[in-house]
């Protein structure tokens, strides 16, 4: 009788209490279990894609050897047993350009996991009464950034009605897909002081795209030979091109950043009666505003992988005809001018794909970088092949301080 009676309790109280609390501990478990599912979900879709864009900016040496290797197999080269540094092909093995795909889905990291800063935006500037960018090495500039780098858009910004391109910018327009026309007013005055030189007018107007936009900023002789992701981890970067300079050729920037404005700032001194040499705004103020804030990192200086060698401290025939490695570069910064007229003028505007692919000097080297992806010589069957020079590196600078503070 007690057994029954306690039995018919626990049925009661089964019924009253637990039964409905257990259906209410299962809803919730189950709540519980989706709410995990659906969490571990978006983690399993989210991660890929991050890992994805490391993935991508980790491999960009595997990408570009890739090209190079489909760039030769469709040119019929081969490289004989014997063969250093030169390939022998059927045909010139030119790289793919696939610049201007990434508009969205870009990698956002480098391989340690370190965000990008600098937008991946490329800006040129041609200020004068004439478009005329028709020079065999304003080719190579532009091909080399856009098939090595393969960045968002390759901005020109430019001030005049009247373009004479001719052959080479009918070439550049039918190979470089992501090259856009900015039409753009050259700045007049700087903190309302007048200017009038256009290299002086380009020199502020590329600080004020950098400032606006952020990217990297190249002159029109500069060969780029490696990815510049690397650099674009930095706030800004620039590199040295003299003990007590650095040059404004190549600038890298995020939007808005610290160091754009603080050189911006700088022209406030400037007095267009009693005015510097463009060397002192474009070379000096930027090593003094380095020198000046080491301790805050707002500026990466590059020692010698941006514009070293340079005529105008290695020789005038540093960038042209000598042998100088390249291996470790990110560009080659030419200065066609500094050697015009002199005996180590080469008629740079005489050279084609066809003769440089045999040419080994470092010039050479970049030009094949920039049509085939590879400084290797490239030689013909029946041709008589030969290893390149011996190549030597620039030597490291001293650090002066321009201002002497």
């Amino acid at each position: 009788m007690l057994i029954l009676t306690i039995k018919k309790l626990y049925i009661n109280w089964y019924r009253r209490y637990f039964r409905p609390r257990w259906k209410m501990y299962k809803i919730i478990k189950k709540t519980i279990f989706f709410i995990l599912i659906c969490g571990f979900t978006v983690k399993f879709l989210m991660v890929p894609t991050e890992k994805h864009h490391r993935d991508v900016a980790s491999h960009n040496l595997t990408y570009h050897n890739e090209l190079v290797r489909r760039a030769r197999q469709r040119a019929g080269c081969r490289q004989p047993d014997s063969a250093e540094g030169y390939v022998v092909c059927d045909r010139l093995p030119y790289t793919d350009i696939s610049c201007g795909g990434c508009k969205k889905g870009c990698p956002v990291a480098d391989p340690s996991g370190k965000h990008y800063l600098v937008p991946d935006i490329v800006h040129f500037i041609w200020f004068g009464p004439k478009f005329n960018v028709s020079q065999y090495y304003q080719y190579l500039a532009l091909r080399s950034v856009a098939s090595i780098q393969r960045p968002s858009v390759i901005q020109i910004h430019y001030n005049s009605d009247v373009f004479e391109g001719g052959e080479i910018w009918e070439r550049i327009r039918r190979e470089i897909p992501c090259i856009e026309m900015v039409k753009m007013r050259a700045p007049d005055d700087v903190f309302e002081k007048q200017i009038d030189k256009d290299l002086f007018k380009s020199d502020v107007a590329r600080l004020q795209i950098l400032k606006e936009q952020g990217g990297i900023y190249l002159d029109f002789d500069v060969i780029t030979l490696k990815s510049l992701d690397p650099i674009r981890i930095h706030q800004s970067a620039v590199g040295r091109s003299k003990s007590d300079k650095a040059s404004n050729g190549i600038i890298f920037s995020e939007q808005d950043s610290t160091f754009i404005n603080v050189w911006i700032n700088m022209y406030k001194s400037y007095d267009p009666v009693k005015r510097r040499s463009l060397a002192f705004w474009g070379l000096v103020v930027p090593y003094s505003i380095y020198l000046e804030n080491k301790e805050t990192n707002i500026v990466h200086m590059d020692e010698i992988l941006f514009n070293r060698p340079n005529p105008y401290l290695d020789g005038l025939d540093s960038t042209t005809s000598a042998h100088f490695s390249v291996e470790d570069n990110y560009f080659l910064h030419i200065h066609p001018k500094a050697i015009l007229e002199t005996e180590y003028d080469i008629k740079l505007d005489d050279w084609d794909d066809e003769r440089l692919r045999t040419f080994d000097s470092i010039y050479g080297q970049a030009a094949r970088i920039a049509l085939f992806g590879s400084p290797d010589l490239v030689y013909r069957e029946g041709e008589f092949y030969r290893k390149p020079y011996p190549k030597r590196k620039a030597k490291p600078l001293a650090i002066d301080n321009p201002l002497g503070r």
